[in-house]
């Protein structure tokens, strides 16, 4: 069983100047990598995919159909998760070529790879950002009380919601959880990101949050993915609130907030 934590960097070939980049970030903290071939959407074809007939597919919500891109992205995170499996690594950091990361990455890595790891839940994914931009972040409820740190890094637990929890650019996994989600993909198709179905389907546990990686704010000029969703995804259209409204329902979104980080017992 390998006692390191590798790091897994899903990339596109053609993404020269991002490869370049995320290179030079995580050798500058004397940190080991892979860099793992993404799949491209542009050349999916069905032999990739023998369960994806169309868009309207059954396999697929109709309120988050999918893009080739999309596709591809998961396809290219299921590939890591089987190479996480095949070759008996127990825990592995996996990273979008995007992320901005921080100093303080090496550190966690080091002190996993020491022992620290057995701090770590195995039945729970460990995210390290990438919340940045979303209007989701302000929903998220994360535990005062229920908190694991290695090397000044505090991973607090998502009371609330993993439904409001996005992007699979930046997170720590275990090779029980990767069998389980393998499993999960083979009965039906989700995107790599799908955290709130996971969670459904009891293939995670649960979830950790230490804000110590960044992920850019993406349009659809810097993000295949972002396109993709554009252009599938249907959004419902809401009531536009008043000032007074809108002032209320903050409020009570942040008392909500509160209550909800006060949550004590472990899920």
């Amino acid at each position: 069983m390998s006692k390191s934590c590798p790091i897994f960097i899903v990339s596109l070939k053609k993404d020269t100047d991002r490869r370049r980049q995320i290179s030079k970030a995580l050798s500058s903290q004397a940190l080991p990598f892979t860099i793992v071939d993404a799949i491209e959407g542009a050349k999916l074809t069905q032999v990739d995919m023998p369960w994806f007939e169309s868009a309207n597919s059954g396999k697929f919500d109709v309120k988050a159909r999918s893009g080739m891109n999309e596709i591809a992205c998961s396809l290219s995170h299921q590939s890591i998760y089987q190479h996480i499996v095949k070759n008996d690594i127990e825990w592995a950091l996996i990273l979008e070529d995007d992320v901005i990361i921080d100093k303080k990455l090496s550190h966690l890595i080091k002190a996993l790879e020491q022992g620290k790891s057995n701090l770590l839940k195995k039945d729970y994914v460990y995210l390290l950002g990438g919340q940045e931009g979303l209007s989701s972040r302000k929903r998220i409820s994360l535990s005062f009380f229920n908190k694991i740190t290695i090397a000044n890094v505090t991973f607090r637990l998502l009371t609330y919601s993993p439904d409001k929890i996005f992007r699979a650019c930046c997170y720590l996994i275990h090779r029980n959880t990767c069998k389980r989600i393998i499993t999960e993909f083979e009965r039906q198709f989700f995107v790599a990101d799908s955290w709130g179905l996971l969670y459904k389907k009891q293939a995670i546990k649960g979830y950790y949050l230490a804000e110590i990686i960044k992920h850019p704010i993406v349009s659809v000029e810097n993000s295949n993915l972002e396109a993709d969703r554009r252009k599938y995804v249907i959004k419902e259209k809401r009531r536009t609130r008043g000032n007074l409204e809108s002032v209320l329902a903050y409020i009570l979104l942040q008392i909500r907030r509160v209550l909800r980080s006060l949550i004590f017992w472990q899920k």
